[in-house]
């Protein structure tokens, strides 16, 4: 039987990830935990994995049907608008996870600090060097006979 559970101290990745796509709610609740575990095994992210549930929650609601009751405008039901609030909150989370990822790195900026990552051993090299294609003396420069 499946089950649903949700701890608000949010100490699991299954809590989390509930917490992220908002079914923290009971009796309101339409994923279970195995759902979520089986999930994680495949989007160990936490904000991509509820942001794929989401988006399969979407799915699900996109082919549910808007309906009238009392006709008129007595009261409407819009399924639609679930769909699309699924979706917002998938794209949100996207972002948020991506964003969560990038720590930009503005090196070199003061004579001190480029020395610092110069003498760095395990650092990338440089493909393009200021100098690099300066006459050393290693070769002769060129003169109009050399040019074809």
């Amino acid at each position: 039987m499946p089950s649903w559970t949700y701890d608000v101290s949010l100490t699991t990745a299954k809590d989390r990830v509930r917490f992220y796509a908002g079914d923290t709610i009971q009796n309101q609740a339409w994923i279970y935990d195995e759902e979520i575990e089986a999930m994680l095994l495949l989007r160990p992210n936490e904000l991509l994995c509820a942001a794929d549930i989401l988006d399969s929650q979407s799915a699900q609601s996109s082919g549910k049907v808007s309906y009238s009751i009392g006709g008129g405008s007595a009261i409407r039901i819009d399924l639609s608008q679930r769909a699309i609030a699924f979706a917002q909150r998938a794209k949100e989370l996207r972002r948020r996870a991506y964003k969560r990822g990038v720590n930009p790195f503005a090196g070199g900026q003061t004579v001190s600090g480029k020395t610092v990552q110069e003498t760095r051993t395990d650092r990338v090299q440089p493909a393009f060097t200021v100098g690099q294609l300066d006459n050393k003396g290693d070769a002769l420069p060129l003169t109009r006979e050399d040019v074809p």
